[in-house]
């Protein structure tokens, strides 16, 4: 079975594509249809609200967790940035929008600017201006040198085999003559060869 997710495109209001949803396939039970839907107007009309606005849904289910994340990811402007924004969904029961993942990503998609985030769950979603996240610890690159653990990986086994490169080396340089003859040089070394020998014979 593939592990490649699969996407389902948003639409907006004037039905251009706006963003896509990327869904594992063990995340949801086989056959199942996706239904993507406009909300009512009084959930959109929100001063945090910096993206288009839409129902996720899983036909025959009146509410469904996930088990395993999606991403989201919707176009943004110019001038937003990830690290500004939150995936937030609209919280039914309190009447009110809050922010799902705060450690949402900035991406290129189909050559269009693009935030990402995660979700377990199908409810009403959209961009949400935040306090920001950077000094939340939430970014999962930032602990990672290279950007990620495989990098990080390839990166720690490089300096270990350097490290042992330069061990043998050295060992070599000190252990035989003809190296450290080359390395110390001629002269240094007869020197040397001289005192040891009449160290030898007192």
């Amino acid at each position: 079975m593939t592990n490649v997710p699969i996407p389902i495109i948003v639409g907006g209001p004037d039905g251009d594509e706006v963003g896509t949803i990327y869904i594992p396939p063990n995340a949801v039970p086989p056959g199942s249809v996706i239904n993507i839907d406009q909300p009512d107007s009084d959930v959109i009309d929100n001063e945090r609200v910096r993206s288009v606005v839409f129902d996720v849904s899983v036909e025959g289910f009146s509410s469904f967790r996930l088990s395993s994340k999606a991403r989201i990811c919707l176009d943004v402007g110019p001038r937003q940035r990830a690290k500004d924004l939150c995936l937030g969904f609209f919280n039914e029961q309190k009447g009110e929008w809050e922010c799902e993942d705060e450690c949402t990503k900035d991406e290129n998609l189909n050559n269009k600017r693009a935030v990402c985030g995660k979700t377990d769950h199908f409810t009403t979603f959209a961009l949400l201006l935040s306090s920001g996240n950077e000094s939340s610890g939430c970014d999962d690159d930032a602990a990672f040198v290279t950007g990620s653990a495989d990098g990080d990986g390839i990166l720690f086994a490089c300096v270990i085999a350097l490290a042992i490169m330069i061990i043998v080396v050295a060992i070599v340089v000190s252990y035989v003559p003809l190296v450290r003859r080359v390395i110390v040089g001629s002269y240094i070394y007869e020197q040397r060869r001289a005192i040891q020998k009449v160290r030898d014979m007192a």
